[in-house]
């Protein structure tokens, strides 16, 4: 078992893997495949097909900055839809944690000059708030 393992890693070197793109796709090939099992529609099963084969070329892809480009596209995507509007799965977008919406004692506001994410602590009241950034200085109510 150690020598496929090898073989594997091997063979992996230098291409893309898996990211979040890939794993929404194999939970959709997933769906349409229990959804075939109930309607037996032929397009449902060369749809799952092309889905396969377009996860598989993205993953054993040597175009890392094409396929990291394609993830990111859809993580800013994604991330209309989720609850926290964050960057992406757990920190994939960078910042910090309390950027996805999971930090209660602090809250993100925009400097009115350059449009820099500032954190700020909650129930503060009215502050004021100097931008690291661009050194504008403005006062919010917290």
């Amino acid at each position: 078992m150690g020598s496929f393992k090898m073989w594997l890693a091997n063979f992996m070197r230098g291409r893309y893997g898996n990211d979040d793109l890939n794993k929404f796709l194999i939970i959709v090939t997933l769906v349409l495949i229990i959804l075939d099992i109930f309607v037996r529609w032929r397009w449902i099963d060369i749809l799952t097909v092309l889905l396969l084969i377009y996860i598989y070329s993205r993953m054993f892809s040597r175009s890392i900055n094409n396929r990291y480009a394609e993830n990111q596209k859809f993580l800013a995507f994604a991330s209309k839809f989720r609850r926290g509007k964050g960057a992406g799965y757990g920190n994939a977008g960078g910042g910090f944690a309390g950027f996805g919406g999971g930090d209660k004692d602090h809250k993100v506001m925009r400097c009115p000059g350059c449009g820099q994410r500032l954190r700020v602590p909650k129930g503060a009241g009215t502050i004021m708030i100097k931008c690291p950034n661009c050194n504008t200085q403005f006062q919010k109510k917290v």
